[in-house]
């Protein structure tokens, strides 16, 4: 047991070295976060003004695409969605569910302690791919069936909608992907951003994903610091054999090495199996997409869902930044509060 706990505090203490060794934050990063949470309240608040002001005028628009839902329906152009999907489109929100099922109260409990510890959090919830792609839902009504009824701008998941908006307000930093998905896929849409007969998202999500995660972490000054002496990766476009899929395997620059994930780095993301998407052959995934912008590694632990603070409690010492980004149908999951302890002594 005594060299066990050797082995933790050394542990423990090597990281938290590496992390003073990337340097400490920009002194604007605070109001620069600030801002970034500002301005993701303030466009889902205008988001929710042309929904009627309120989520349950909100809902009520998206209902008959929810009745389509309970009806019996299939898909169009060989989609295939998981039925979980559909659970968080349901409902305009969470905050009635039963103690250790509601999400903000977990993640916001979690950002607190992690602040206590000089710890930021970023929360990002990936959408599902039947939030982003409701359009290709067939109800049989018929012998030909019929298009379900989306609404026009194809914003049909409120309820995450909602949980974004409350966290933003309690002062947690979100990334919002639900309208930069839905304008790239209107944009592009001969560019899928999901796999037609897979749930997951294709590596083009990814690195959308990653390079909006990379733009808040370029505040921090270990990232000026990764960057100063230029980018140490590159990227290559690769075929997956076993998907029609072109993927951007993130390499070194300078040995060509594929990209690595590094536990000592002062940014852990954590996630589910989209953000592993890719990480074994090619090393592609969510936490490669990120560092490639940011010219740093990251430390990566999954799959996580609301488990992610139990799961997380060992892994804190030394970070700067947390990165959370659960699929959004397990946020009809279990999401216990956890109590991480006291915060180390030094922690802000």
């Amino acid at each position: 047991m005594m060299k066990r706990a050797i082995v933790t505090a050394c542990a423990a203490a090597a990281l938290l070295c590496a992390a003073a060794a990337w340097g400490e934050e920009k002194p604007d990063a605070a109001k620069a976060r600030a801002e970034a949470i500002a301005g993701t309240l303030k466009a889902i608040d205008q988001e929710l003004a042309a929904h009627g002001g309120s989520f349950e005028a909100w809902g009520k628009s998206v209902q008959p695409f929810r009745d389509d839902l309970k009806a019996k329906w299939s898909t169009k152009d060989n989609f295939r969605f998981i039925g979980q999907d559909a659970s968080v489109i349901q409902i305009d929100g969470f905050d009635g569910r039963p103690e250790g099922k509601r999400p903000f109260d977990a993640i916001v409990a979690f950002d607190k302690q992690l602040r206590a510890r000089g710890i930021d959090l970023i929360f990002m919830p990936l959408p599902d791919k039947l939030a982003i792609y409701p359009d290709k839902v067939v109800v049989s009504d018929g012998a030909a069936g019929r298009p379900a009824r989306v609404p026009a701008d194809r914003m049909v998941c409120v309820s995450v909608k909602h949980l974004m908006k409350r966290l933003l307000e309690a002062g947690v930093e979100v990334v919002d992907l639900y309208t930069l998905f839905r304008d790239w896929r209107l944009k592009n849409p001969d560019k899928p951003l999901y796999y037609n007969r897979d749930s997951h998202w294709r590596n083009l999500a990814a690195q959308i994903a990653g390079e909006k995660l990379a733009e808040r972490l370029k505040r921090y000054d270990f990232v000026t610091k990764a960057l100063a002496g230029g980018n140490r990766y590159t990227v290559k476009p690769e075929y997956r054999a076993d998907k029609p899929d072109d993927i951007l395997t993130v390499r070194e620059a300078k040995s060509g090495a594929y990209y690595r994930d590094d536990p000592r780095s002062p940014v852990l993301l954590t996630g589910d199996s989209n953000t592993m998407y890719n990480m074994s052959n090619q090393i592609a995934h969510l936490p490669a997409q990120v560092a490639r912008h940011v010219g740093m590694p990251l430390a990566f632990v999954a799959p996580t869902f609301g488990d992610a603070p139990v799961k997380l409690k060992s892994h804190l010492a030394g970070r700067r930044v947390i990165l959370w980004t659960p699929i959004a149908r397990g946020l009809a999951g279990p999401w216990p509060v956890v109590d991480l302890g006291a915060a180390p002594s030094g922690g802000k």
